[in-house]
């Protein structure tokens, strides 16, 4: 296999292990792990991050696991250390910069520090690569209602302050933005 062809796949394979493990035990008694969620259609949701003032790509992947949200995502092209991917209130990714998608998702029943679209920082190495596996609570996949991140977006910040003035036309240190869509 070539190398392009490695790079490729490699991402997959992860993404794979990274959502079996979030998947934990099935009850059943087997030990093989599911990868049932990832290729079924309905299965959850999922967001493709497309670059804005910068190179940067990656797939989000929301997962209902009971009361919780499994979140896996992988990005690619980032520059090496912290960064913060967070759920953005409005499902629009169409300005430049990422600024359409409106603030981080807040909740008016949020403890104090705290958003609905907080997510743990990542951390990108020397090849710019990250990943992160979590579980959530608090949010849904579906039904519409005032929790589900369906119709919402997710944008990568290149640095920890997810708060820059969100305005149109104005570079900010948003990376890339994916609206998040039932797989």
């Amino acid at each position: 296999m070539s190398r392009a062809g490695q790079g490729r796949l490699g991402p997959a394979l992860v993404l794979a292990a990274i959502m079996s493990a979030l998947g934990g035990c099935s009850g059943t008694g087997s030990t093989a792990p599911s990868f049932e969620p990832l290729f079924k259609p309905g299965g959850g949701a999922a967001a493709r991050m497309t670059p804005k003032n910068s190179s940067v790509t990656g797939t989000i992947s929301f997962i209902r696991r009971g009361d919780k949200v499994s979140v896996a995502a992988l990005v690619q092209e980032l520059t090496p250390g912290r960064h913060r991917i967070l759920i953005h209130e409005t499902g629009n990714c169409s300005s430049p910069n990422a600024a359409s998608a409106g603030h981080v998702w807040g909740a008016a029943d949020a403890p104090p520090g705290k958003r609905r679209g907080d997510l743990p920082e990542i951390v990108a190495g020397g090849e710019g690569n990250a990943s992160l596996a979590v579980s959530i609570s608090g949010v849904t996949v579906g039904g519409g209602g005032p929790t589900d991140v369906i119709g919402r977006s997710v944008v990568v910040h290149d640095s920890l302050n997810p708060d820059p003035q969100p305005e149109f036309g104005v570079a900010n240190d948003w990376l890339a933005c994916g609206v998040i869509e039932p797989k």
